[in-house]
């Protein structure tokens, strides 16, 4: 997974061939010609996908551990947001709650800092959620397709249909 911010793109690695781990490394988009930097070494077993940012931090989903990473850029110290089981992709809302698609258990879930909640059950293998400024949610799949709900998840728009594979 990549994402962009204050001037970097940051990049989770499932497992870097180069460490032996999974990590989180970032490149200087002024200057990619230095190299990537480590911001983030979490071991073999952690399997880090997706990474998102909010308030300074970055959240990355612990494939390995069933946990959401809450990791400081600066100081390279990470502490466990939540447990959830087998957590593939993130997203945060504009009031801060995040979203988080669970692979092998079909779900889409929230956390708002005090309470898991499973928002959305029987989708087969999410694989990312996003969250637009209209707080519409957008679900990827590992097998293709990607479905635009609306906030409150009850209504569907197929934007790319399931089998579709880039």
């Amino acid at each position: 997974a990549m994402n962009v911010d204050a001037g970097y793109l940051y990049v989770s690695y499932y497992i870097n061939n180069v460490e032996g781990s999974s990590c989180i490394k970032k490149i200087s988009l002024t200057n990619p010609g230095a190299g990537q930097t480590m911001v983030y070494n979490a071991g073999g077993q952690n399997r880090l996908l997706s990474l998102v940012f909010r308030g300074g931090y970055i959240y990355s989903a612990s494939y390995g551990t069933d946990q959401i990473l809450k990791i400081d850029p600066v100081t390279s110290i990470a502490s466990v947001y939540v447990s959830t089981q087998r957590p593939f992709g993130l997203g945060f809302n504009a009031s801060g709650l995040l979203y988080i698609a669970n692979y092998n258990n079909g779900t889409i879930s929230t956390y708002d800092g005090t309470t898991l909640a499973v928002v959305k059950s029987g989708l087969s293998q999410p694989s990312d959620v996003k969250i637009d400024s209209n707080g519409n949610v957008y679900v990827s799949f590992l097998s293709g397709g990607i479905i635009k709900y609306n906030a409150s998840l009850t209504t569907e728009i197929t934007l790319v249909s399931t089998g579709f594979t880039n």
